[in-house]
Formats: C-alpha cells, sequence, structure tokens
C-alpha cells in the first residue's frame, strides 16, 4: 500500500539523516567501488580505543591527552575534524554514543532493504550444490530464510538457527534484532576487564539481540556418549558462502571442531579457496587444521557451475 511505502521512506529520512557513519561508508565506497562495513568499523573502534587510553594516560600526566599520530588523525578525521589531542573525554565519550546510534540505524536500513527488496526478488535457479542435500538443520549468518524458502518443501522440518538475528519489517530501530559489529580485539585481563567499546562487538550483540544459539543444543545432541554405549551417525557440517572470516570464530570453531562431525566447505575458485584455508588457520588453528584434513573432517569441495 501507498501508505506503507511513504512510512517506511519517511524511516529511511529520519535513520540517515546526520548519520556520521553512512556518510562515511558513502565517501569510502565511492573511492574504493565497495566497503566492508565490519572492517571498517573495526578499524574506527580499535583506534579510538588506542587513542581513549592515550588521552586518559596524558590527561594524568600532563593535563591533555598525547597527540595523535598521523595514522589515527586520518581515522578519525571524519569524525573529529584535524584535532591532534584532546584536553578531556568528553569528546570520546559523546562519539561513542553517537557512533553506536549511528550503527544502529544503519542495521535497519539494511534490514528494510532486505525485506522490502530482497525477500522479494524472485529466486530463477537453484545452487546444484545445495539443491539435494538432506539437511535437517541450518546455521544461518545471514539475515534471511533465503533456505528454507527456496530448498525446503515444508520450511517446518528445518530448524534455522539466525546467529545474526532475522530482518523483519515489523522491526524498527530499537527492536531490530540484526547484529552488525566486529570480532574481539582484546586479549588476556584487559578483554576481561576493559569493556568500553562492548557494543560493537558482535558476541555482545548476539546476547543483547538475543539472536539465539540453538546450534549448541544440536551439537549436543549428535555427541558420541560411550558411557551409554551411544555413538549416533557421522554427522555432515556443509558451509557455503562464508569467508570463514575471524569475525566468525567462536561459532565456527565450536561447529568444525565438535565431535563426530565431518565438514565440507565450498569454495568458489582456487584464489577463493587459498583465502579461506588462511581463514581457517586463524579459527582452528594450523595444528587443528593439518589434523582435521588429514583425517578427511575437513574437506574442501569446489562449486559447481
Amino acid at each position: 500500500a501507498d501508505t506503507d511505502i511513504q512510512k517506511l521512506v519517511d524511516e529511511i529520512s529520519m535513520l540517515i539523516t546526520d548519520n556520521n557513519l553512512i556518510e562515511h561508508f558513502k565517501k569510502i565506497n565511492i573511492a574504493q567501488g565497495w566497503i566492508d562495513f565490519e572492517g571498517e568499523i573495526a578499524k574506527i573502534i580499535q583506534v579510538l580505543d588506542i587513542v581513549r587510553i592515550k588521552t586518559i594516560k596524558g590527561i594524568q600526566q600532563s593535563g591533555k591527552g598525547e597527540k595523535l599520530t598521523t595514522h589515527e588523525q586520518n581515522v578519525l578525521s571524519p569524525f573529529f575534524g584535524q584535532a591532534s589531542f584532546f584536553t578531556s573525554m568528553e569528546p570520546l565519550k559523546k562519539r561513542k554514543a553517537q557512533m553506536l546510534d549511528d550503527l544502529n540505524r544503519l542495521t535497519r536500513c539494511l534490514e528494510i532493504y532486505l525485506c522490502d527488496y530482497v525477500e522479494k526478488i524472485s529466486i530463477k535457479g537453484k545452487l546444484p550444490d545445495l539443491d539435494g542435500l538432506d539437511i535437517h538443520a541450518v546455521v544461518s549468518f545471514n539475515y534471511t530464510d533465503t533456505y528454507r524458502a527456496n530448498y525446503v518443501t515444508d520450511p517446518k522440518t528445518v530448524e534455522c538457527d539466525f546467529i545474526h538475528g532475522k530482518a523483519e519489517i515489523s522491526h524498527d530501530k530499537d527492536t531490530c534484532s540484526m547484529v552488525i559489529g566486529i570480532d574481539e580485539y582484546l586479549d588476556g585481563a584487559v578483554k576481561e576487564n576493559d569493556n568500553e567499546y562492548i557494543q560493537f562487538k558482535k558476541f555482545f550483540q548476539r546476547i543483547y539481540k538475543a539472536t539465539g544459539c540453538d546450534y549448541v543444543d544440536w551439537l549436543e545432541k549428535i555427541k558420541p556418549r560411550p558411557a551409554e554405549r551411544y555413538c549416533p551417525d557421522e554427522t555432515n557440517i556443509y558451509i557455503y558462502g562464508h569467508s570463514l572470516d575471524a569475525t566468525d570464530k567462536d561459532i565456527l570453531a565450536t561447529l568444525i571442531t565438535a565431535e563426530n562431525v565431518k565438514t565440507t566447505i565450498f569454495y568458489h575458485d582456487q584464489e577463493a579457496l587459498g583465502k579461506q584455508i588462511i581463514n581457517l588457520v586463524k579459527v582452528i588453528t594450523e595444528d587443528e587444521l593439518i589434523r582435521r584434513t588429514g583425517k578427511k573432517n575437513i574437506v574442501f569441495k569446489k562449486t559447481q557451475k
């Protein structure tokens, strides 16, 4: 209905107005032709964190923050202009709150795009690698129910765990459950005690937005139980369309290193295969990858044309 369309137009207008994050991404897209949202957010947040610590230290020692490096200035200039240092923490705190709101508005924009455009695209063909597979459950890193809508006769027969939330047009900025964030970049005690930018991290968003983790229960069901003299048949895990990037390391590692599973990883071409192997080392370690490929617990399969 025209009323519904106008409502979405008005909402999008509100979401993009004075959204510095969207404006920043637009400039990068014009210059490069594409933009990795999460990679760019990770770069900004990590520099912000470094500058925050430098500023606290500088204020304690001399009353003003330490001077920013050229790299730090370049990364933060879209949000702070040409500031070379900060005399208080207030600008950093204000920018953090604004950037989090900008991210939430950007995420809702994507949700509207997926629901009102992408999900309405008519699928003309099926991927031969997926068509015909005996799939009982899907762990989706996307936001739409594409697999069940196109490959399953009765969607109720296949469970689906939307790790990063499911796009719903009925949501708004505050109820949107979609996760767009960054990987954990801190280590050791710092990771446990310094949570200044935790809201931008994927694991936090998954918990905060209650996206669920049904896959943990699924893995429990297929776990061998020698004491009970019960060992289910080997479970096949198929990974399709995922770069195996470390931003999803916690989930991927849990799935791939689970007991009693064989993982088939589809790749598009040799270049993609190389990148997936490199990323998989970061996810499960080099030794684990060598061991599992040697025992054929992990196999790579080229996609069909």
